[in-house]
């Protein structure tokens, strides 16, 4: 995950750079999925993150990948 703040003319702006990078699965990897977005107002949690989970699950039902681990807290 990654953010980064705008530059405009030497003064940092109210946008953001924001990136999400992973791969599926996570053991023996099959792909890599990396969403970045250009000026968004909203860190990459607010805008990379659900765009990443929402291609990167398309993208495991179409590899027929499983998950690693069942997703939820830790035990």
């Amino acid at each position: 995950t990654g953010t980064a703040k705008r530059l405009m003319n030497r003064t940092y702006v109210d946008e953001y750079n924001a990136t999400f990078a992973g791969m599926i699965p996570l053991r023996g990897p099959r792909a890599v999925v990396i969403v970045t977005l250009h000026r968004t107002r909203k860190d990459a949690a607010g805008t990379a993150a659900p765009a990443y989970r929402d291609i990167a699950s398309a993208a495991m039902s179409y590899l027929e990948v499983r998950p690693d681990r069942e997703t939820g807290p830790e035990p």
